[in-house]
């Protein structure tokens, strides 16, 4: 059996630390800095960028058809990964750079420029991972060490307010920071990892948009996509909410907020090699579904806990955040086996349709969050410019800590014995003499 060595593992990932950087500044700087920054209004900046998000999402089933069907030479994934790198790094200029009378429309474009971009990098980013590893395991860690490494960018992004003086440029410290480290980590991954050509998996009849249909359609395939949208939108609310609940709430000062976020993120690198470990003794599944259950109970106690009593919300952030690191690789880890049964049954390679789909799946789910978030606390008339008085303190922490709980709590019972389940069994026992003869 064909097994991913360590340096294999590390020059995956390495790509995703780059590609995590602007992540929280384009979704939480960008707008307010906008307005602060030119002459337009709120409306115009949202405007622009709803209008951006939608051409966004419907990119990426166009994207995960023409990656499928593509292939130049010895390569497959590696030239949309690069030409996506080029297109978000120019665009992340454009957008830290605005002209001065900047209107809508530098917005809408370069936003376009910007998310195509990364769904240009994402997508075969993972699509190339889920077939990477024949084992089980392997893939495992592959995903572990996208998502440890995007985490890491995402605390180095967290860490730059830090070290910059009042009236820098945020995003343009970070565009330039993305910029001239993209293309090392280009190098580092590409010479580490082996593209997989078209050919090399067997048999692969012409993938079209009817196979998106068809993916949605396979049980297992279904199945795996609930899980992720319903446990998706559990986590996005609360990240949604954090800086409200934090400052709102608690009364914390912003230096604060970036400290649980550090604590969190940090807590979820340590026991990474925890929750590997859970996976290969207990299954990805039932490990999951321990996570989920860990953090829905860690979580819970926040619906009890006082405004002067930060000391318990920070240990529960430490729990929280230790469940993260199975919350993100394992899932995809889980949808990689299944595009393996997918392959037997069908001979066909539709790899970057399927992570097109979980791409949408996941934005589906963010904008039901932060539209689900916003609309709750107007319709309670949640106001958190002076702070969350007592009345206004229920309403919030229902959007922040039950529905995502009821939520995960569904994902876990859903997912007990299901067929699903049984799928995933059958196709890990295949796999087990294989291991043992190596």
């Amino acid at each position: 059996m064909r097994r991913v060595s360590t340096r294999q593992v590390i020059g995956y990932g390495a790509l995703n630390t780059v590609a995590a950087l602007p992540i929280i500044p384009i979704a939480v700087l960008l707008p307010s800095w906008y307005a602060a920054n030119t002459t337009l209004g709120l409306l115009a900046i949202g405007s622009g960028l709803t209008m951006a998000r939608l051409v966004d999402f419907f990119s990426d089933p166009l994207v995960g058809i023409l990656v499928d069907r593509s292939t130049l030479g010895r390569w497959r994934y590696k030239p949309w990964i690069m030409a996506g790198t080029a297109a978000a790094c120019v665009a992340l200029f454009a957008l830290a750079t605005p002209p001065v009378g900047v209107g809508i429309g530098h917005i809408v474009l370069w936003a376009v420029v910007l998310f195509t971009g990364w769904t240009m990098i994402m997508v075969p980013y993972t699509a190339w991972g889920a077939e990477l590893a024949v084992d089980p395991d392997d893939r495992s860690r592959l995903t572990a060490s996208r998502e440890v490494a995007g985490i890491i960018g995402i605390i180095a992004a967290l860490s730059v307010p830090a070290l910059l003086a009042e009236g820098d440029n945020m995003l343009l410290v970070i565009a330039c920071t993305a910029s001239i480290l993209a293309f090392p980590a280009l190098a580092i991954c590409f010479s580490l990892v082996r593209d997989l050509p078209a050919g090399s998996l067997g048999a692969e009849p012409v993938v079209r948009f009817h196979d998106l249909l068809s993916l949605l359609r396979f049980r297992p395939m279904g199945r795996t996509m609930l899980f992720w949208v319903l446990n998706s939108i559990a986590n996005s609310l609360p990240a949604v909410l954090f800086p409200i609940i934090v400052t709102g709430y608690f009364g914390l000062e912003d230096k604060r907020l970036y400290q649980l976020l550090l604590i969190y993120f940090g807590s979820a690198i340590a026991l990474t090699p925890l929750w590997l470990l859970l996976a290969k003794r207990l299954g990805k599944l039932a490990a999951w579904r321990l996570a989920l259950t860990i953090s829905l109970l860690a979580f819970l106690p926040v619906l009890l806990l006082r405004p002067d009593q930060v000391s318990w919300f920070v240990v529960i952030c430490i729990f929280t955040g230790g469940t993260l690191a199975a919350d993100l690789a394992l899932p995809p880890s889980i949808q990689a086996d299944v595009l393996e049964s997918d392959r037997e049954l069908t001979g066909s390679r539709r790899s970057g349709a399927a992570f097109a789909l979980w791409s949408m799946a996941t934005k589906l789910a963010l904008a039901a969050a932060v539209g689900g978030a916003f609309i709750g606390l107007h319709f309670f008339g949640v106001e958190v410019a002076d702070g969350i008085d007592q009345a206004e303190s229920l309403p919030l922490l229902v959007l922040y800590v039950a529905i995502p709980v009821l939520l995960k709590l569904a994902v876990v019972v859903m997912s007990r014995r299901s067929p699903f389940d049984l799928a995933l069994e059958r196709q890990a026992a295949t796999h087990v003499p294989a291991r043992q003869t190596n």
